[in-house]
């Protein structure tokens, strides 16, 4: 009975997030419509148990309602801008931020558990930043990418700067594309398109 509601809950976030991103009203709806599908399904069929009293039933349906409510919680939803988004996972990336050394970090670096999903390969890539194409005239910067197109020709995502961007501020954000900040979330953040 709920198996069509879990493999929309897969679906939604297996497909939807690739495709549209992480922080896009098309995701959020389509996360959120499976989500009360899931959770909703149980709690009438309680409903309707209950009043042809199937206590059996209505609790064994009130139980799969309780571990739907959980598996929301545990997974997390998924906002519809970049700003939301930040903000609920605020002191999640003010940590990752805090744990950011580039001389140390080379590579990408797992992101906890939590906020895996956050980005689109689970992981957070550092990164250098370039100033009017000077090489020399950056920083190294954290980034999260939120959704890229299937030829890596254009991204956009969270990108963690230790000191502002300067206007010029360019990173690579796909194999073939340079993204510049956008605007500042806080802490550091930045939405970079």
């Amino acid at each position: 009975m709920q198996i069509p509601g879990w493999t929309a809950v897969a679906g939604a976030y297996l497909l939807a997030v690739p495709l549209f991103g992480v922080v896009s009203p098309i995701t959020w709806a389509t996360t959120w419509t499976a989500w009360l599908y899931v959770i909703g399904t149980p709690c009438l069929a309680a409903a309707a148990l209950a009043i042809t009293r199937h206590w059996a039933l209505t609790a064994l349906m009130a139980f799969i309602a309780v571990l739907a409510c959980a598996g929301l919680r545990t997974v997390g939803t998924i906002e519809s801008n970049p700003s939301d988004q930040f903000h609920r996972y605020r002191s999640d990336l003010a940590a990752l931020a805090a744990a950011h050394h580039c001389e140390v970090a080379a590579e990408t670096v797992q992101m906890p558990r939590q906020m895996r999903w956050l980005s689109i390969d689970g992981k957070a890539h550092p990164r250098h930043s370039f100033v009017d194409g000077d090489p020399h005239g950056g920083q190294c910067v954290l980034y999260l990418p939120v959704w890229q197109d299937w030829r890596a020709e254009t991204a956009v995502g969270f990108g963690y700067f230790p000191k502002a961007p300067s206007p010029r501020t360019f990173i690579a954000t796909a194999a073939g594309d340079m993204g510049a900040p956008a605007y500042e979330l806080g802490d550091g953040w930045w939405w970079i398109e």
